[in-house]
């Protein structure tokens, strides 16, 4: 609804850039609030030299990687954009688990990401894991546990979609802990 209202509120005299998937539900619902008057982009290099015409207001879709976002905050600064004109809309629990994920050091073996598929932010957590850690798997179905890989692994890290129900994470600790029981 927040995200809405700054669409509602700013696009009858700006330009909207919305920093999202175009096919996301999230973002086509964005557009409709913005009428006629917003562009969807998804990196700093789809930003074009004309884009500040008219001025403009930076949104992003609340699931979206905020490093990117800040990124396209920082090549439309460069063209003018004032600061007032961003709004960092991505979720606060979203930042904190891209910031965890982020925040990982080395000598992790493993990372599942436990979410559907379909889920845009749990695909962004999967993206940041995979940069972190080369074993890194999504999860979305008990039958994709990675039994063999997880064994063999000394250090494990769950990490979850913002959707993920708290009876799949729960049923892959347990998993996780008697696989080390066995293997004692």
């Amino acid at each position: 609804k927040k995200i809405q209202g700054l669409c509602r509120k700013f696009s009858a005299q700006n330009k909207i850039i919305i920093y999202g998937d175009k096919n996301h539900h999230e973002v086509q619902s964005l557009m409709d609030y913005c009428g006629n008057n917003a562009i969807v982009i998804d990196s700093s290099e789809e930003v074009s030299q004309d884009i500040l015409a008219g001025g403009c207001v930076l949104i992003s879709q609340s699931t979206k990687d905020e490093k990117r976002l800040l990124e396209i905050y920082r090549e439309l600064h460069k063209r003018g954009l004032p600061k007032s004109n961003f709004y960092n809309t991505i979720c606060n629990d979203i930042k904190t688990r891209q910031n965890q994920i982020n925040s990982l050091k080395s000598g992790i073996d493993i990372i599942l990401v436990l979410g559907s598929k379909s889920s845009a932010n749990t695909a962004n957590i999967f993206s940041l894991a995979q940069k972190v850690c080369a074993k890194s798997f999504l999860v979305s179905d008990p039958e994709e546990f990675p039994e063999d890989d997880v064994a063999q692994a000394k250090n494990v890290v769950l990490a979850t979609g913002a959707s993920t129900p708290d009876t799949f994470l729960s049923s892959v600790e347990k998993r996780i802990k008697n696989l080390y029981k066995r293997g004692e």
